[in-house]
């Protein structure tokens, strides 16, 4: 579309704590210039909502509005929703924020969902890297939020915050999948999959020595799902010497 301006840093590969490899990095370094990227049309944005993930990068401002366009090649037609300023005050450098907007709430003309960056927005040099834009029906089954997990020899703790779904589904893989490829999987292919009512799960049975598992919940909200997180990972703890006394002399190379 006519309605991209031309740019020469579109995307950066693999950016420190980068949540994949390839983001969208949008860039407004004077007065006056501005970013604007126009996704596909939606045939009822009123049923429509959206959500993504956004940080700033290096001492920059991570200034940006969203909203609707209702012509594609024209950028003038660009309709705000909201602005978000991130900046030193309200977010960590390179840690990503999720956000989440039923288009149905907003009194706006447009078919086209669109993000603009703008020098503008904050008066200063603007970097910020937008990832993993999802659109679904609906207000939909929100993701869940403030994901961590806490390993102690084979057993992990999985939390996260209640985002008000009736429960949730967890899955735990010692192999990395995009979270399209979650539904597709069989029990061969993951460590474990469980449903909990609560918020927080335990997965025990971890192998021990510094092994990596990865992740993901998808929340269910009586009966309707929400789509899988993207994978967060873990490693969990060296194995325990069994058998003491135990000597190393450093002198084996084995």
């Amino acid at each position: 579309s006519s309605a991209y301006p031309d740019c020469s840093q579109q995307y950066w590969t693999e950016p420190p704590k980068a949540r994949s490899p390839w983001e969208l990095a949008m860039v407004a370094s004077k007065a006056g210039n501005y970013q604007m990227v126009i996704f596909p049309e939606l045939e009822e944005p009123e049923k429509v909502s959206v959500s993504f993930y956004a940080t700033r990068h290096l001492i920059e401002t991570g200034a940006f509005a969203i909203g609707l366009v209702s012509d594609a090649n024209n950028v003038e037609s660009f309709q705000a929703i909201d602005t978000i300023i991130l900046n030193s005050q309200n977010s960590t450098l390179n840690n990503y924020t999720s956000y989440k907007y039923n288009l149905g709430d907003y009194d706006v003309d447009g078919r086209f969902f669109a993000i603009k960056a703008a020098y503008d927005y904050c008066g200063s040099s603007v970097k910020v890297w937008i990832d993993d834009v999802r659109f679904f029906e609906g207000d939909g089954c929100g993701e869940p939020d403030n994901i961590t997990a806490r390993v102690v020899n084979d057993e992990a703790t999985i939390s996260w915050s209640d985002n008000g779904a009736s429960s949730w589904n967890v899955l735990v893989s010692k192999k990395e999948y995009s979270a399209d490829e979650l539904d597709k999987l069989s029990p061969s292919d993951y460590f474990v999959k469980k449903s909990t009512d609560n918020p927080s799960i335990i997965i025990n049975g971890l192998e021990t020595g510094e092994k990596t598992y990865y992740y993901y919940i998808q929340s269910n909200c009586n009966g309707t799902l929400g789509v899988w997180t993207l994978p967060n990972s873990f490693k969990t703890e060296c194995a325990k010497f069994e058998n003491v006394p135990y000597s190393m002399n450093f002198d084996d190379e084995e």
